[in-house]
């Protein structure tokens, strides 16, 4: 039987890492070896990994590229599978696999976004264009949508058969929000949960479209109703003083992160993605399982079959206003039943059984 070695380039439980962690539990609920190495090139010591991953064998490496080479070099790699989800540590990955051209082991590569409809520098997509031919070694590359498996092809010189490759959904474990949904850890941030908000939720970076959703807030806000955004991020400084100078200060509350987020997504009156461009919008499926209200920019592929949703177009401060005011004046009506059904079908065991069943 293989062993699994997860790779995570911090210990903070993004998007992609989140998937990645629900990959790794249910190896070891099947009774596969499983082990986390925590390369921990992100600086950060929140610990959540850990606390997701209880009682695993977990490695931690200097950030250092020598540091994980040296590592890699003295480990032994017989029957072991290395599993990542970022694009730094898949190349790193794909490296090794050249490197120790006669060696067993076996990687599997999650693409966590597309580079192709973002507004990066010619230089380094260039760049990463031709990083991208190493995929070619990979064991296995995963794609989180159609569309992202489309951009990539389109954009670089591979063919689909120079690539072992499979499209799968990122997983959803309502049974992890079912037991975390009372858990409280942030102490007086869930006083605010007997107020009336509109909620975002997510890293404060450009990609998130956050200020397209406080400028359409502004339009909103006669309403009486607060708009939360949980996250941190670098975009806060920028974001803050965006609110100032729309008069907002009183109505918009940065609460920063949140290590439970869960009672906020369901006691919202309206979830909101406002993304102007995902991998996938893992929070969505977080928020439209605890919550009748959720709107979402078309910010990915994969998003017009999902069940329960508004979807609206992506940088425009109107759609997000109107959908503001459609679900404060008359949400629209979903069958539950429908939504909880899709959602449970996304489950970590099949998501898990695909991959394995791709080398039988």
């Amino acid at each position: 039987m293989n062993k699994y070695s997860f790779l995570f380039v911090s210990d903070k439980l993004s998007g992609a890492e989140r998937v990645l962690a629900m990959f790794a539990k249910e190896l070891y609920v099947k009774g596969y070896d499983v082990e986390i190495i925590i390369w921990n090139i992100g600086n950060t010591n929140t610990k959540q990994i850990q606390e997701f991953l209880p009682g695993f064998k977990i490695i931690f490496v200097k950030s250092s590229p020598f540091a994980l080479l040296r590592y890699f070099f003295y480990t032994n790699k017989d029957n072991r599978v290395f599993v990542s989800s970022n694009i730094q540590s898949n190349f790193i990955l794909c490296f090794f696999k050249c490197l120790f051209l006669f060696s067993s082991f076996k990687i599997i590569i999650r693409e966590p976004s597309s580079i192709f409809n973002r507004n990066y520098n010619i230089f380094y997509v260039f760049f990463i264009k031709y990083l991208y031919r190493f995929y070619q070694v990979a064991d296995l590359v995963i794609f989180q949508t159609n569309e992202m498996k489309d951009l990539f092809f389109d954009n670089v010189n591979i063919k689909h058969d120079h690539i072992r490759y499979l499209v799968l959904n990122n997983p959803f474990n309502y049974e992890d929000v079912d037991l975390n949904i009372k858990k409280k850890f942030d102490g007086n941030v869930y006083d605010l949960l007997n107020q009336e908000y509109y909620l975002l939720s997510g890293r404060l970076i450009p990609e998130k479209g956050f200020e397209y959703a406080i400028r359409a807030f502004s339009l909103f806000r006669s309403r009486g109703i607060k708009l939360f955004i949980i996250g941190d991020g670098p975009e806060l400084f920028r974001l803050k003083n965006l609110v100032n100078s729309l008069d907002l200060s009183d109505s918009v509350l940065f609460l920063g992160f949140v290590r439970n987020p869960f009672p906020f997504y369901k006691r919202a009156k309206c979830c909101i993605i406002s993304s102007t461009v995902e991998g996938f919008p893992n929070t969505l499926l977080e928020m439209l399982y605890l919550n009748n209200n959720v709107i979402c920019t078309k910010c990915s592929g994969g998003l017009k079959h999902i069940p329960g949703i508004t979807l609206i177009n992506t940088n425009s401060v109107n759609d997000l206003y109107e959908a503001m005011e459609l679900y404060f004046i008359n949400p629209p009506k979903f069958d539950r039943d429908i939504v909880i059904k899709y959602l449970t079908k996304r489950s970590p065991s099949d998501y898990v059984n695909s991959i394995i069943n791709f080398y039988k």
